[in-house]
């Protein structure tokens, strides 16, 4: 497969819908695919850890919370700028 990148030619939806079907043809169906694997070994873990640091974040700011450090937060930064 060949992707060229020119300046002077615009992005149509008509060339990518004609690559598409060329690829189709040409190669088969799995071959729109081709690469998804290694992209999803890269991206999963990272969507996983963002997801479970951003639960841990929000039980740990929320204000209604017990162990919440929001208030202690708060309380820090008035004290240093009434300083």
């Amino acid at each position: 497969m060949v992707i060229a990148v020119s300046s002077v030619r615009r992005y149509s939806l008509r060339g990518a819908i004609r690559f598409l079907r060329r690829s189709f043809v040409n190669e088969g169906f799995f071959s729109l695919w081709r690469g998804n694997s290694a992209t999803l070994v890269r991206i999963v873990p990272f969507a996983a850890i963002q997801y479970a640091s951003h639960e841990q974040w929000k039980q740990v700011l929320n204000p209604r919370n017990d162990r919440s450090v929001l208030p202690c937060l708060i309380m820090t930064c008035k004290y240093k700028l009434a300083e």
